[in-house]
């Protein structure tokens, strides 16, 4: 309610225009509470304006309805005057800006939001019921696969937008409706029957406290389809200033009616290629996720299941409920996880060789685990998603969740089984044998034309040499769904293979298998001890132990009984931990202490300090409780130094390589791919 005392005055009817024209809902109702407490701080101004003229204004409240924006009472367009009196002044309001009815049949001249971001998975009873409650009302049209709540949401913002050109709806979403599937009818409409103006992608500024992880996508449009000619401002921010306003930078302006829904919220450079005779990978390989390793979300905790006579629960922490003899055993489910179908090391239920996503190199295999496998285990009977076996047991290529490619090619000791967070390609002639219904669909979208024994034309290295080459990878990254390094099975699909011979695959096969044969050395060597991130360490002990079998020789002596003119030791080297020693000079510190000194006769002093230094440095704790053999004389210690050099410089020497391999690799897919001069 206004109250109105004196002369009508520029601040009253400043004031009752913001009262007459802004509108909110907003289920929370402290959200509502505290939104009206702003627009009256807001406001505020002009109520001492007026009081300085003479003017009293008392404001009652603004028009923010705590209703749910979605849900809607009854059918649209069928809001009686009588159901208004019924649902009462605020929630009738409420239910006609929903309906553009009443005096909101126009709709709004602007709209701004902030849809909430609830995942379609999102595990919650109330969720899922209101999923359903939504689906049914008759104005969600790009309702697709499992969409996240925000789709609803903005398509709600859409129709209740005035039709006037200059009318104007600004939200903030999320990254993932450039991109997911779920989200492909909305990008469609926004296309097609929006006006875009603006599209402003944000990577890695944390716009929202509770929701830090998600970069988000900020746009405008008016109502309607554009112009022939409307261009769509496009801009990237990723940076603050010093006060902390967010900085944006120009990216293009693309023509709305010739852009790829694809694209057009991407914040991605395009990238040319020569796509002549190429084809689809999808033609070549069946490409599929891996298995999805937690147990299925339809077993319940403590619920009775069949299982075959060889299962035994004890192994698993279950309970035997009743043991049917050679008809099985019922037994009590326990749920479980990834963790605890995969370790390290294989026994009689892990023997299953299995490759993590983040062991999938840059073309080649990482470290292998096991996995739980077989009708004794848990794996694949229960697990949620456990894909057809004959998927793994074949040659294969592997892109991991990141940026890895690998092929699997069974010489790891047999093939490999993968997780969900790999991406399987499987050339279509390995699986002329094998039906099912995954695979019955996949070929039926190919075409009754698609001839899946021409696939036998590629080999695996040579379409794993190309994937992981520059152009294609600057391809992928411009074309697939995923903001994130990750690429879904969709993008795999795309990847335009070029048609070549199998002579002119040679190189690519050739360097392939090279690099693979070089991952493979590096892994052999991580397993032995060796670190090989930015900084390269070597297992130091056991490769001195070796250096001692190898040379027998050179007569060693424990490090503690070498003669004082050789190496002299203090006290401090026999008491404390090691850890740290760093050579100065002829001495050997742990931080500023002096632990041990070379002997007066050594000519090359630093050279063996340097050495003597990196021998303490690897005991697991002092040199009293760990012993440790070393050559007996300067000869026999400089010749271990530069084994142990030896050893750092080969694996410096496998990484060039690879890092060559990659270069020649690039050099010759460029040859295959870059466009022709003014093409």
């Amino acid at each position: 309610m206004l109250k109105l005392a004196g002369v009508c005055s520029i601040p009253f009817a400043a004031l009752e225009e913001v009262q007459r024209s802004l509108h909110g809902i907003e289920i929370n109702p402290f959200a509502c509470y505290l939104a009206e407490t702003n627009l009256l701080i807001q406001v505020l101004d002009l109520l001492k304006q007026a009081k300085d003229e003479g003017i009293l204004l008392v404001v009652d409240r603004f028009r923010i309805y705590s209703e749910d924006s979605l849900i809607e009472a009854e059918k649209l367009g069928e809001v009686s005057e009588t159901s208004l009196f019924l649902l009462g002044k605020d929630r009738a309001a409420a239910e006609q800006m929903k309906a553009r009815t009443g005096p909101f049949a126009a709709g709004f001249d602007v709209l701004v939001g902030n849809p909430p971001y609830v995942r379609a998975d999102e595990d919650a009873p109330a969720w899922n019921a209101y999923r359903r409650r939504l689906e049914n009302q008759e104005w969600f049209s790009t309702r697709h696969q499992k969409w996240d709540l925000y789709v609803p949401f903005v398509e709600q913002y859409y129709r209740l937008l005035a039709d006037r050109p200059e009318a104007r709806c600004c939200l903030v979403t999320i990254e993932s409706l450039a991109t997911a599937p779920y989200a492909e009818k909305l990008r469609e409409l926004l296309l097609r029957k929006t006006t875009l103006h603006d599209v402003l992608v944000t990577r890695g500024l944390k716009l929202f406290e509770d929701a830090k992880w998600q970069d988000n996508l900020i746009f405008s449009f008016s109502r309607g389809a554009p112009a022939p000619e409307h261009r769509v401002r496009r801009a990237l921010a990723e940076k603050r200033d010093e006060r902390g306003e967010i900085l944006t930078e120009p990216l293009d302006e693309i023509v709305q009616v010739e852009a790829d829904p694809e694209r057009l919220f991407r914040a991605r450079g395009q990238v040319e290629l020569d796509l002549e005779n190429t084809v689809r990978l999808e033609e070549i390989c069946y490409v599929s996720k891996g298995m999805v390793l937690h147990s299925n979300e339809k077993l319940r905790e403590g619920q009775i299941v069949l299982v075959p006579p060889s299962y035994d629960p004890g192994c698993f922490g279950e309970e035997l409920v009743e043991d049917l003899g050679e008809e099985g055993k019922r037994i009590r489910h326990r749920v479980f996880f990834r963790d605890d179908l995969v370790v390290g090391q294989p026994d009689k239920i892990h023997a299953q060789r299995y490759l993590d996503s983040r062991e999938v190199r840059r073309g080649g295999v990482g470290r292998i685990q096991w996995l739980e496998y077989g009708e004794h285990t848990r794996c694949p009977a229960r697990i949620s998603r456990p894909t057809f076996p004959e998927l793994f047991g074949v040659p294969k290529i592997m892109f991991g969740s990141f940026t890895g490619v690998a092929v699997d090619d069974g010489s790891s000791g047999g093939f490999l089984m993968v997780a969900h967070t790999v991406r399987v390609a499987v050339r279509w002639a390995t699986l002329t044998e094998i039906e099912n219904r995954s695979l019955t669909k996949a070929r039926s979208s190919l075409g009754s034309d698609h001839d899946g024994e021409s696939s036998r034309n590629y080999s695996d290295w040579y379409l794993c040499a190309l994937a992981l080459s520059e152009p294609i990878q600057l391809w992928l990254h411009a074309e697939k769904r995923s903001m994130k390094e990750d690429v879904y099975p969709d993008d795999i699909k795309a990847i335009p293979v070029k048609r070549i011979s199998a002579a002119q695959q040679k190189p690519f096969v050739r360097l392939e298998k090279e690099r693979h044969g070089l991952w493979r050395e590096l892994v052999a060597l991580e397993e032995e001890g060796f670190r090989m991130g930015a900084r390269i360490e070597i297992p130091v002990r056991r490769l001195a132990e070796r250096f001692r079998r190898e040379h027998p020789e050179i007569e060693h002596l424990a490090l503690l009984k070498l003669p004082p003119s050789l190496v002299e030791l203090e006290e401090a080297a026999l008491e404390r931990d090691l850890n740290g020693a760093k050579a100065a000079g002829s001495e050997v510190r742990v931080r500023r202490e002096t632990v041990a000194r070379v002997g007066e006769a050594v000519q090359r002093k630093e050279e063996v300090a340097v050495l003597l230094a990196r021998l303490l440095g690897s005991l697991p704790g002092s040199l009293a409780e760990v012993a440790m053999e070393v050559p007996r004389s300067e000869d026999g210690l400089l010749a271990l130094a530069r084994f142990l050099k030896e050893q750092e410089e080969s694996v410096r020497r496998r990484q060039a390589r690879i890092a060559t391999i990659q270069g020649e690799i690039d050099e010759l897919a460029w040859a295959l791919y870059r466009p022709a001069e003014g093409g």
